[in-house]
């Protein structure tokens, strides 16, 4: 239990109603199309031979603390979603997992040019544009797992954050699963998750930061049920746009999550 998770907990089980959660989401069109713009101005804006520049250092975090999660959501021969893939780090481990056997991985981000660069290096894979306003462009029940890493951390306006978790569960199947990855570092500058944010703010030192009781709160009302729960070191040494730090025990908190019925 750390400090996060025991400082509030009592806020955190009586804020966790439906009626809350709703009216934190409530946002104007103005204010949602502002920030998905800001979402694509910023990630359009790193460039994209920096972001494969570091894929060596990521793949050498991925191959300890990534696959093993995605061993636990893939089970292969089933349809992936990759949100917010980037260059398709994760993608390529989802499809070396999935598709030779049947599986189709689809990875999606706004950055159109870093979409591009991911086409080249995971060619087996489908990459797909999407707005940045909570919106997702998928039928119903469409994938069977749906997978996130460093993504949702940053996206600090609840409005947009709840929209995509209420796409996550439209377009999985009944029973499918859900992982991802969230900032559980309490240190410094930070949003907790039930806080509304700014809507002119991407990213930056007040990144969403999320402690296990509340995401647990959070999953039944948007109609996952969290089913396992743990946490990897966050050791970025070998990234070099990335802060060097090795080993903080409560860096990442990984969620794995199940499909269901409509809170």
């Amino acid at each position: 239990m750390t400090v996060l998770e025991d400082r509030d907990r009592v806020e955190i089980e009586k804020f966790a109603k439906t009626r809350e959660v709703a009216l934190l989401a409530e946002a104007t069109d103005a204010e949602i199309r502002g920030y998905a713009q800001a979402c694509r101005e910023y990630c359009e804006a790193i460039p994209v031979e920096h972001l494969v520049g570091n894929l060596s250092g990521h793949l050498a975090l991925h191959e300890r603390v990534v696959l093993p999660g995605l061993r636990e959501a893939i089970h292969g021969g089933e349809n992936v979603l990759d949100f917010a893939c980037g260059i398709g780090r994760v993608t390529a481990l989802a499809v070396d997992l999935t598709a030779f056997s049947g599986g189709r991985v689809v990875g999606a981000d706004i950055s159109q040019p870093a979409l591009a660069r991911a086409a080249q290096i995971v060619p087996r894979a489908t990459f797909v544009d999407i707005p940045g306003d909570g919106s997702l462009p998928f039928p119903p029940e469409s994938f069977d797992v749906i997978v996130s890493m460093i993504a949702l951390q940053h996206l600090q306006f609840f409005p947009v954050r709840h929209r995509y978790f209420l796409e996550f569960a439209r377009v999985l199947r009944p029973d499918g699963r859900l992982l991802v990855q969230l900032n559980a570092d309490d240190s410094g500058k930070h949003v907790r998750w039930f806080e509304r944010g700014d809507p002119g703010s991407y990213a930056g030192p007040g990144d969403v930061v999320c402690g296990e009781s509340e995401i647990r709160a959070y999953l039944p009302l948007v109609g996952f049920a969290p089913e396992k729960l743990w946490r990897t070191e966050m050791d970025t040494t070998a990234v070099s746009w990335e802060r060097r730090e090795r080993g903080r025990p409560d860096g990442w908190l990984w969620v794995l999550a199940t499909r269901r019925p409509g809170p």
